[in-house]
Order: structure tokens, then C-alpha cells, then sequence
């Protein structure tokens, strides 16, 4: 009931449609429940405070998102204005997963981050999509990069190719997120 009473006060701001993303059980109750507002009293003897995850954390929780950093990049080139920004994200990853590469001593060429980015968006047109998603780039990296035998030459540029997708950042909470007492007691 919580949850309708927050969708009711959107519809109420908000013209024209709107979405809710929502999972399992909550999409059928949302549809036959009337809002109502949770009464909630303060806890104080408890505290909610937010902590920041890394990508690979991130990437391990709940197994809802596997590749935090392929998310960032296309949100990255959203916000850069990039008309295209799953294009430039997918870019953006093979170039660096052919950098990677070159540092682990595999032997990944210009000519071959050129031909995985044209396999990637010929894979994108060829599955309906206007350009490349995340699994089309998984296989460009297979299809582009890998020399020889897949099953031994596969798995070192696929580790490569999750790696780049999941990333390596650690979120930043802004000072209003509070912190942890034991935190505040020594620094």
C-alpha cells in the first residue's frame, strides 16, 4: 500500500504515463492495491545509514547487475550528450579491453579492436537492436580478438572483457548520507 501511495503521488505531479520498475509480487499487488501511507515512528535507538559499494561488489549483490561499469559508460555518455550512448559505451569497452590486452601480452591489434567494433554493431543490427548491447560486445571480444582455438585462447579476453564490464570504481556518498559512530569516534 506504501509503495501505490508513492505512484499516486507521481501520477498526481506527472502528465502522460509513467513507469514503475518493479519484480515478483509487487507487480501484481500494485495494480489491485489502493495508496495508503506507511505510519512509521522513529526508531532512535537505531540509525539507516548507506555505505558505498565497488563495482565488483555491486556485480556479486543479489546477482541483479554483472557489469556496473558498462551501466556507468553508457550513463556517462548520456549525460555527455553522445546521441548514440550505448555505441560510444561499446567503444569505449573494446578499445579498453584491447589495452588490457596488449599489457597481459595477448596479442590484440588496432586492426582487431576496428573489426570487434564492426562485428558489434553488424551482431547489433543482426539481432534487432540499434546498436550494441553489452552481449554483443561480449561476442565481438570472441569473435575479434580471440587467435586461434576458442576453448584456449577464449577465456583469458573473456575474463579481460567481464572485467572492463563490471569495472573496479568505488561509489562516494555525499556527506549528508551520515557516518558510521565508530568511524566518527576515531577520525
Amino acid at each position: 500500500a506504501h509503495m501505490r501511495w508513492h505512484v499516486d503521488q507521481v501520477r498526481k505531479r506527472v502528465e502522460g504515463p509513467i513507469v514503475v520498475v518493479t519484480g515478483a509480487f509487487h507487480s501484481v499487488a500494485l495494480a489491485s492495491t489502493r495508496g495508503k501511507r506507511a505510519k512509521q515512528k522513529a526508531d532512535r535507538n537505531t540509525t539507516t545509514l548507506l555505505c558505498a559499494h565497488s563495482h565488483p561488489a555491486l556485480a556479486r549483490l543479489y546477482g541483479l547487475n554483472r557489469a556496473p561499469a558498462w551501466g556507468g559508460a553508457v550513463w556517462g555518455a548520456l549525460e555527455a550528450g553522445e546521441s548514440r550512448p550505448h555505441a560510444h559505451a561499446s567503444r569505449e569497452v573494446l578499445v579498453e579491453v584491447m589495452r588490457r590486452a596488449r599489457v597481459q601480452g595477448l596479442p590484440v591489434s588496432t586492426a582487431d579492436a576496428v573489426g570487434a567494433w564492426r562485428v558489434a554493431r553488424e551482431l547489433a543490427v543482426l539481432r534487432g537492436s540499434g546498436d550494441p548491447t553489452r552481449a554483443d560486445v561480449l561476442d565481438a571480444v570472441q569473435m575479434a580478438y580471440v587467435k586461434g582455438e576458442l576453448a584456449s585462447a577464449g577465456p583469458p579476453l573473456e575474463s579481460l572483457a567481464r572485467s572492463v564490464l563490471t569495472g573496479d570504481s568505488v561509489g562516494r556518498l555525499a556527506a549528508s548520507a551520515g557516518r558510521v559512530p565508530l568511524l566518527s569516534d576515531y577520525y
